[in-house]
């Protein structure tokens, strides 16, 4: 029904903000990670909107992004598991960690999400394995690119190199063809040499 709200943002709390659109004041129940990021009070806010009908209740959702979004309405899809549940996945983690753990079969992790348990998370993973779009992969690389580049950065600092850019020594598409932060060490190791 609705796709996004933007207003003036008159209210921001841990778990819902209110936006002025004109005189009409919206609440929107938000989790942690879009709390995180939302503008100060009283500026311009934006965000992206899903509206859950139950028989006695109609609630507006909101999101600091598209992808924050389609994972909320692509776990509150798999039967058992809510809005509130969705909202507090949302809360721990990013679109790029819960996909990553969804790819990697990461029910551990996932499951110490409050409320959630073993057997749900378990649950969420096989049925959200093949629901993954394009955007939630691209997160899910970046995310993932992110990890190797921070293992790299402080095998480096451990062996002195401390003001040392990985940028100047490996690209990023290097890193996502090799995956492998040992095998990558070794190539940045052997340019350093090769600059004495």
């Amino acid at each position: 029904m609705y796709d996004y709200i933007s207003g003036n943002l008159v209210t921001k709390a841990l778990d819902y903000a209110c936006i002025d659109v004109n005189g009409v004041g919206y609440i929107l129940y938000i989790p942690f990670k879009t709390y995180e990021n939302l503008n100060e009070i009283n500026s311009f806010e934006k965000l992206y909107t899903y509206l859950h009908v139950k028989e006695d209740d109609m609630r507006l959702y909101g999101f600091k992004t598209i992808t924050e979004r389609s994972i909320f309405k692509k776990v509150i899809s798999v039967s058992g598991i809510g809005p509130k549940i969705a909202l507090a996945i949302l809360s721990v983690y990013t679109p790029g960690e819960i996909s990553s753990m969804v790819l990697s079969d990461d029910y551990k992790m996932l499951s110490k999400v409050n409320g959630l348990g073993v057997k749900k998370a378990q649950k969420l993973i096989i049925e959200l394995k093949d629901k993954l779009d394009d955007i939630e992969a691209s997160e899910t690389n970046t995310f993932k690119l992110h990890i190797v580049k921070n293992e790299i950065k402080l095998a480096l600092e451990a062996l002195g190199y401390v003001k040392l850019k990985i940028e100047d020594y490996i690209t990023d598409e290097e890193i996502n063809e090799v995956r492998d932060s040992g095998k990558l060490m070794k190539e940045i190791l052997k340019k350093l040499s090769k600059k004495k």
